[in-house]
């Protein structure tokens, strides 16, 4: 019994010691040179192990990181890690002047190299490309030292006068006006011309106008005959006569819609686009069924793609003045995905844009375009254009 009282007693002191083992808290290395963290950790009964790291502005063989996180607590003989800044080897830089910022960050990426400073100017290259570097294309960059880029913000916004570019051909327009300093420049198809095609019409801004050279620039210019036809009047024709018709005026026969109109006569009711298109455009058709004794599925397209009223304006400054309501209906076209839609009205008023934005498929634009005088009405569609109509 005395000897089984000793082993207990024996038994429980070790137990005690084990449980009352002193737990330390981590001490903060962080900042300090490897060799001294190491001397710090190590009078704390702590083991240590260590991995690199690459910290702009760190001394090298700093300690940057720890873990656990200091002040955690932790019992004697825990190994700690401890991030330390190391030197890389020194190596060529490459070159990333005339790259976007996003491509000389994979660059620099590739070869393990820090962007430690970004600065911002003008220059004649595109916004967003980079102008210099330093260190320089080939140079070796040693150690923690990182690559200072200057980012081009454009030409400086400098004010100029706007020349007088009508009678001028719009591609030595375009080119005059970047040589200048203008970037946004539109070119839009006016009237046709008799006489030289693609001459500058008009402008907006007006000529002598003073203005910065971030000011969007519309120039209209004339069409040849050659690239503009008239849509034929099709009210009234049979199926053959209106393809005879399209293929003549050099255009091709589209999507043939027929309906059950009893009220309407028989033959062709509508056709989309009207007025003037470009050579070789679609020209869809609604015929009355009701002359061909089909029984096939109908589709009601209504109206047509472009819906087009009159109303007078109450406003007698201009007796020429007179509001057109506009619809645009996609779905009457076969419009499913996404597009771009612009209308220009060009009339006595000048040349100005009355709708510029993204159209869902299937989606209805509508809108009432003030017009002055004889006025034509230019469609494009994701840029390209569609038809031209005088209200």
């Amino acid at each position: 019994m005395i000897l089984l009282g000793l082993v207990l007693v024996t038994s429980f002191v070790a137990l005690r010691k084990f449980f009352e083992i002193k737990e330390v808290p981590l001490p903060d290395v962080i900042g300090l040179d490897l060799r001294d963290a190491i001397r710090v950790l190590h009078l704390a009964q702590l083991k240590v192990s260590t991995y690199p790291e690459s910290v702009p502005k760190a001394g090298i063989n700093q300690v940057t990181s720890q873990s656990p996180f200091p002040n955690s607590v932790l019992r004697p003989g825990r190994r700690v890690s401890l991030g330390v800044n190391t030197p890389r080897e020194a190596f060529p830089v490459p070159s990333v002047v005339g790259l976007d910022l996003d491509e000389a960050k994979r660059v620099t990426i590739v070869v393990n190299m820090e962007i430690s400073e970004v600065n911002y100017g003008f220059s004649e290259l595109p916004i967003g490309r980079i102008i210099s570097q330093v260190p320089k294309a080939g140079e070796s960059l040693n150690g923690l030292e990182g690559l200072s880029l200057n980012v081009s913000r454009g030409r400086a916004q400098t004010v100029v006068s706007v020349p007088d570019l009508r009678g001028t051909t719009i591609e030595l327009a375009v080119n005059g006006l970047k040589d200048i300093g203008f970037r946004r420049i539109e070119t839009v198809p006016s009237l046709l011309s008799l006489g030289q095609a693609g001459l500058v019409q008009s402008q907006r801004p007006q000529a002598g106008v003073e203005v910065t050279t971030s000011t969007p620039i519309m120039l209209s210019y004339s069409l040849s005959g050659d690239q503009i036809v008239r849509i034929p009047s099709l009210q009234g024709l049979d199926l053959r006569q209106a393809e005879l018709l399209i293929r003549g005026a050099g255009l091709v026969l589209g999507k043939v819609n027929f309906v059950d109109e009893v009220d309407e006569p028989p033959n062709i009711l509508l056709w989309e686009p009207v007025g003037h298109t470009i050579v070789g455009s679609m020209v869809s058709l609604v015929v009355n069924r009701d002359q061909r004794g089909s029984t096939g599925n109908s589709i009601q397209l209504g109206e047509g793609i472009f819906q087009q009223g009159r109303e007078e304006s109450n406003d007698e400054s201009r007796a020429d003045r007179r509001v057109v309501p506009i619809i645009f209906d996609s779905v009457k076209l076969g419009f499913n995905q996404e597009f771009h839609l612009r209308l220009v009205v060009s009339d006595a008023g000048g040349l100005r844009t009355v709708i510029d934005r993204r159209v869902n498929g299937g989606e209805v634009v509508s809108t009432k375009v003030t017009v002055f005088g004889d006025a034509e009405i230019q469609t494009f569609i994701d840029g390209r254009f569609y038809q031209a109509w005088s209200p």
